[in-house]
């Protein structure tokens, strides 16, 4: 399994990775899940929240 590129959060003024992927609730209980394409295999969900 390929690891996955990390959501990023700016916090105090510095980029830092989050190990989490919080979108992922919001599409599970029904919101639009945008169809990217995903062209790297780090990258399934096919998007980066910044």
């Amino acid at each position: 399994m390929t690891a996955q590129i990390a959501e990023k959060l700016r916090y105090q003024g510095e980029d830092v990775a989050m190990c989490t992927n919080p979108l992922s609730d919001y599409f599970a209980m029904g919101g639009t899940n945008p169809r990217f394409e995903s062209n790297c295999t780090a990258l399934w969900r096919g998007y980066v929240g910044s």
